[in-house]
Order: structure tokens, then C-alpha cells, then sequence
């Protein structure tokens, strides 16, 4: 800059001429000279000067351009959004409504529709899982209460099945299991650990063929993985589950439930419990839920009347087979013999015989006998 200024010299400024030059002027003219822009000098005093020809007064909008370089600047460093509401953003962000169309169509929560999104992917997720599994499917046998006579119609069908070659085991939920004794096992000590699975292979006296049993209160799933894992070549698991209303958790690993009522009142009761209980899961058995009457008494008015309620309310879900009041089971349990070895024609076994027909042609098993 010195050397810019250097060819003017020093000279004694006339006072005369220093009234007459405006000190704006001046300045506008030396960036003039300069080849500057000379709209960014600006003057202090608040005594508005006479336009002149050399300075232009700078125009409003310009002005004002000024004024928002600092928000231009910072927009810059941020995401830009579009101009208008009107211009849809990105492709990758989705466009959003306005005002007026949500008002016309309002949007469902986000928190609301990714639950109920995942959940119906997993149901069909695990059901096309279990359809195109080759593993054993898992029968349970469910009641919220004890006394159905659950563990005595699942050894009953174990041996029945077993008659006809079919390889099948039983699992039960709790240490303390009836099974052995249903069997006409004799009893032997068993390891109460909680992490423990007892294995049972013994022969049931009615038919010859040994059964695999597997008790463990361990879980459904690891109890169900340990039984396939001893026993690959099953053709089918029946699961007698606990009698409680915990028992919920474990329907997920069965493939058919079957729920045993007995015909009086608490039957209702029961139907409302378990129903209710299995809207609220994501994936039902896939072969279905079925319930059946045991300790059926046809010359009972009763009797006939719970029958007549339950099949208006489950249609086709109440089965046909009805699993008749017998006084040789309890003489069978009473003597530590199953039902079915103590007397093979009774009414009791052949209703199991006809339950395990049943059982076979809606778990798609394959005819052995």
C-alpha cells in the first residue's frame, strides 16, 4: 500500500479545497483509481451527503444481501432442505405430509406398526420353519388345571401309537411327573436338579416296545432339542405339559396342542383361559388346537348338555373321539399296570386307539402298521 500511495507525495493540502472535497468522495475515488470496489466503504455521520456521480448510492437490495451473508454462510454448513413444501426431498427420505393430507389420512404411530410389522414377519418366519422341518412334531397336552387326566391319556397314546410302529417319546415338565407310573413303569430315583434331563428307556408291558422318556424342568425348548438330539429318528414327540397357567411360554414349541376337559363347568372356564391366551401369542401351533372330553359319561344329562355347549362354541375344534369314564383305568393304576395292559378291549382303550388314529392322520405320519 506504501508504494501506491508514494507517487502522489507529500503536498500541502489547500484549506480552501479541503471545504469543497467531500471526504467520501475522495476515498471512493482512490479505489477508483485502485480498481476497487468502492460500495464497501461506507460513511459514519449521521449527516446524509449529496449523491454523487463517481459513488452511486448502493440499492436496497444489495444492502440487504450483506445483511444475510452470515445466514447464508451457516446454511451452508447444514443440510440443505427444499425451497418449497411442495418439492419432494431426496429419494432416500420419504416425502412428508402436509398439514391438510395428514389431517385427511392420518399416519399410524411409528411405535404402533414396527411391533406389530416384526411380529408378523416372525409368525411367518417360524411357521415356514416348522413347515419345512424335518424333525418330529411336538404334540402338547395343556390344561390350566390338574385332574383332566392330561399325563394319563399321553401314556395311554404313546402306548397305542407305539402298537401300531410308530417311534415316538414322551417329554414331561415337571421332576415330579406321573408318566413312569401311568406306564406301569416301577419306580426309580430320579436326579431333582433343575438343570437335569432324566432319560427313561424301558419297555411297556401291554406291547413289548420300549419308550423313550425325557422329563426336565429345563425349559420346553432345551427339554424338545435334547429329545430330538437322543432320539433323531422320532416320528413324533407327545409333550405332557404342566398343569398351570405358566404353561403359555411353552406353546411355542408345539407344533398340535390338545387340551383334555372334563364335562362340567370349569370346562367353560378353561376354553375362556386358554382361547384368550392364545390370541395374544405371534405364531399359534401350526397344526392346530383341538380339545377333546375325558371322563365322559353319555347317561349323564350333564354330560350331554357340556357336550352340546362346547361343540356350538368350537365347532370342529371339540373332536368327535370322546374318551369314556372307565372304571379299569383307576383299577389299572391302582395294581401299577397302564390302562391298556391291564385290559386291551376296554371302553378306555379303544377310545385311545381311535385318538391315536386321529392323531396320526393329522400330524401326516406315515403308516407303519
Amino acid at each position: 500500500m506504501l508504494n501506491l500511495f508514494s507517487r502522489w507525495g507529500k503536498k500541502t493540502p489547500n484549506p480552501a479545497a479541503l471545504k469543497r472535497v467531500d471526504p467520501l468522495e475522495d476515498v471512493q475515488r482512490l479505489y477508483n483509481e485502485l480498481n476497487l470496489d468502492p460500495s464497501g466503504y461506507h460513511r459514519f455521520d449521521t449527516t446524509p451527503l449529496p449523491e454523487t456521480s463517481l459513488a452511486p448510492k448502493p440499492e436496497k437490495t444489495e444492502i440487504e444481501a450483506v445483511q444475510t451473508e452470515p445466514e447464508t454462510t451457516t446454511a451452508a454448513l447444514t443440510t440443505p432442505e427444499p425451497e418449497t413444501p411442495e418439492i419432494a426431498p431426496a429419494p432416500v427420505t420419504p416425502p412428508l405430509e402436509t398439514p391438510a393430507s395428514a389431517a385427511v389420512n392420518p399416519a399410524k404411530p411409528i411405535p404402533d406398526t414396527k411391533p406389530k410389522s416384526f411380529s408378523l414377519l416372525s409368525h411367518f418366519a417360524r411357521n415356514t420353519l416348522r413347515t419345512a422341518s424335518i424333525d418330529a412334531p411336538v404334540v402338547g397336552f395343556a390344561s390350566f388345571s390338574g385332574g383332566v387326566g392330561k399325563s394319563t391319556l399321553s401314556a395311554a397314546l404313546a402306548t397305542s401309537l407305539l402298537s401300531r410302529d410308530q417311534r415316538c417319546l414322551v417329554l414331561g415338565q415337571t421332576l415330579f411327573s406321573p408318566l413312569p407310573y401311568y406306564l406301569g413303569w416301577k419306580t426309580q430315583e430320579q436326579d431333582e436338579s433343575e438343570n437335569t434331563v432324566v432319560h427313561i428307556n424301558q419297555p411297556i408291558e401291554a406291547i413289548g416296545q420300549s419308550l423313550n422318556l425325557f422329563i426336565s424342568e429345563t425349559g420346553s425348548r432345551h427339554l424338545v432339542a435334547e429329545a430330538r438330539n437322543t432320539v433323531p429318528k422320532a416320528d413324533l414327540i407327545l409333550y405332557d405339559l404342566e398343569a398351570s397357567p405358566h404353561i403359555i411360554d411353552a406353546f411355542a414349541s408345539i407344533d398340535l396342542l390338545i387340551v383334555p376337559l372334563r364335562p362340567d363347568i370349569n370346562a367353560l372356564i378353561i376354553i375362556n383361559r386358554i382361547e384368550q391366551a392364545l390370541s395374544q401369542m405371534e405364531a399359534t401351533p401350526r397344526l392346530g388346537v383341538f380339545y377333546v372330553l375325558n371322563q365322559f359319561d353319555e347317561g349323564k344329562s350333564l354330560h350331554r348338555e357340556i357336550r352340546q355347549t362346547l361343540k356350538t362354541r368350537l365347532g370342529d375344534r371339540l373332536l368327535d373321539v370322546v374318551i369314556p369314564w372307565d372304571d379299569s383305568v383307576q383299577e389299572a393304576l391302582a395294581n401299577g399296570r397302564s390302562p391298556q395292559a391291564h385290559q386291551p378291549d376296554s371302553p378306555f382303550a379303544r377310545a385311545a386307539d381311535s385318538l391315536s388314529r386321529w392323531l396320526e392322520q393329522t400330524a401326516s405320519l406315515p403308516a407303519r402298521a
